[in-house]
């Protein structure tokens, strides 16, 4: 009763286009994963022979491969363990699709910062919708709950010290890579800056772009002149 029909008509050709732009942005990097991934075997000879790579430069493309499958499948769990956990709070409210809204959440657990926010929208308006104000709002903390201890608590203390990417260089990158790849460039973005990274950390002259889109330094605070210990003068 709420919704107006024809309205709501003018919207599906919208949706059903960006839909396909979306399938088809996301059909050519599959492809162009598999091709990559055919081309592994052979990469580390070429890199070898072609660029004179030294010891130095294939520990830093082990170093780059490893974290990126480390960050793959933790993150392909914590977005398992967040669906599982979405699923069972809207099912205790009674929410109409909840494994719908689960399978949502799943995939957009790996988009970084904005992710967390877009997969909680269609659930609390259903509950809104369905239910009442008080369930919706209910419905929302559950989800900023589940987001918080699965994101900022159980996923760090995993991954240790993470990818060493700064919050501002992620939300950067979800910026470049969604405008260079769209939606599919939005989900690979944590990857794809980690590779950027650990290549600008090779060379001595870009290597403080890699410091500035790295984690946050600790300095340790310089010693104090007055507690160096003074030195003694011997008298002849």
């Amino acid at each position: 009763d709420l919704m107006d029909p024809s309205k709501l008509m003018a919207l599906v050709p919208r949706l059903l286009s960006s839909a396909g732009g979306v399938f088809a942005t996301g059909l050519l990097v599959l492809l162009t994963v598999i091709f990559i991934l055919l081309e592994v075997p052979t990469i580390a000879p070429k890199l070898r022979a072609a660029f004179h790579i030294t010891e130095d430069g294939e520990a830093r493309l082990q170093r780059m491969l490893d974290n990126i499958n480390r960050y793959m499948q933790i993150k392909a769990l914590t977005s398992l363990a967040t669906a599982v956990c979405v699923w069972i709070l809207l099912w205790f409210f009674g929410i109409d699709f909840a494994i719908l809204w689960a399978v949502l959440a799943f995939f957009l657990n790996f988009l970084p910062v904005v992710g967390n926010i877009l997969m909680m929208i269609p659930a609390v308006l259903l509950a809104l919708v369905q239910v009442d104000l008080a369930t919706a709002l209910m419905v929302a903390v559950g989800y900023l709950v589940i987001n918080t201890a699965i994101g900022n608590v159980i996923e760090p203390r995993i991954m240790g010290q993470g990818l060493g990417i700064s919050t501002l260089a992620v939300f950067i990158a979800l910026l470049v890579w969604g405008w260079l790849f769209g939606t599919v460039g939005m989900f690979l973005a944590v990857p794809l800056t980690t590779a950027l990274i650990i290549a600008l950390d090779a060379s001595p002259h870009t290597r403080p772009l890699a410091i500035l889109m790295g984690p946050t330094i600790t300095e340790e605070p310089a010693g104090d002149p007055a507690a160096e210990p003074e030195a003694t003068v011997k008298e002849d």
